[in-house]
């Protein structure tokens, strides 16, 4: 059967002049740069319609196109559910459990993974999920964005080497004053502030802080990244922070799901691991989930940014 999805641009796109990168009319920004277009108030002449893009897949009975992604309205459930929208989904995805058992290596190919679904989910393309021949692609991608993590992270380290690194034994502690709360033992809060002392609080609570504080940066980045495939966009700090300043709320909605949809799956797949189905369950569809729900978010956001450069 045939599926056909309906043209996406019909020439509506041009090359900003400065990085290149692809931008649809209307935009008054770069989405790789955030330099202003020329002309980007304003669209092109309308010309003929452009064909629509059409899918083999197989038989003969037509399939309905997947709705384009809404920028203002981020959509949760289908974050989770999106790639079995796809009638090709396990073509493309049969091998994503399989990366699961082999350690480093799974963690760099899932963020380029999930780097080319946010590509293709902020450009609205037509088919979102990207080909197992795109591998080495995954691989490069993946070590780029874990190198400039660890870039971005140098600061708190280095911080925290000042202060010391005690997050284990301040949260036990704090964990066992909660404890004693619940029997009366427990002494008072300012007693347990001075038994921690400043450089244990610290140590807990400087990386919660410069998370907050550099997040938005850094998605900003990612984003722009998967739009143009420049690396220098991670150190365009200026940039990334107007463009976050610009979307404040969507892209801290966007960390607030992010948190909470990693402790969930982290929760959820420790307490599924000591039995013999969590054993294949969280390998087979935990791990790739986490990733295919917040590569589709990231992509929404990445919507949601060339929408707002549109106002």
């Amino acid at each position: 059967m045939q599926m056909v999805s309906p043209s996406l641009g019909g020439g509506s796109t041009s090359n900003c002049q400065s990085c290149g990168a692809l931008n649809q009319f209307g935009h008054r920004f770069c989405a790789g740069c955030g330099t202003p277009l020329t002309g980007g108030a304003s669209a092109p002449p309308p010309g003929p319609a452009s064909p629509p893009i059409t899918v083999q897949l197989g038989g003969s009975t037509p399939v309905e196109p997947i709705a384009p992604a809404d920028p203002e309205r981020p959509d949760y459930l289908r974050a989770l559910i999106w790639p079995f929208q796809r009638p090709d989904w396990i073509e493309r995805m049969w091998w994503l459990p399989l990366v699961h058992f082999v350690p480093v290596f799974n963690f760099i190919i899932m963020r380029g993974w999930r780097l080319d679904v946010v590509r293709r989910v902020s450009r609205n393309e037509p088919q979102p999920i990207p080909d197992l021949r795109d591998f080495g692609r995954f691989f490069a991608d993946g070590l780029i964005l874990w190198a400039m993590t660890g870039l971005y992270f140098l600061p708190q380290i280095f911080l925290l080497a000042l202060f010391g690194f005690k997050p284990i034994e301040v949260g036990l502690t704090v964990l066992f004053w909660l404890f004693q709360t619940f029997t009366g033992d427990a002494v008072s809060f300012g007693a347990l502030l001075a038994d921690l002392g400043l450089a244990a609080l610290v140590s807990v609570i400087l990386p919660i802080v410069y998370w907050l504080a550099t997040y938005p940066l850094y998605r900003v980045a990612m984003v722009r990244y998967a739009a143009t495939g420049k690396v220098g966009v991670f150190f365009d700090v200026f940039t990334n922070l107007r463009i976050a300043g610009a979307n404040f709320a969507a892209v801290m909605t966007l960390y607030i799901f992010e948190f909470l949809a990693t402790m969930a799956f982290g929760m959820l797949s420790s307490a599924l691991l000591s039995t013999v189905f969590g054993a294949v369950a969280v390998p087979l569809v935990l791990f790739p989930a986490l990733y295919w729900t917040t590569a589709y978010l990231f992509g929404v956001f990445g919507l949601h940014v060339n929408a707002t450069a549109t106002k």
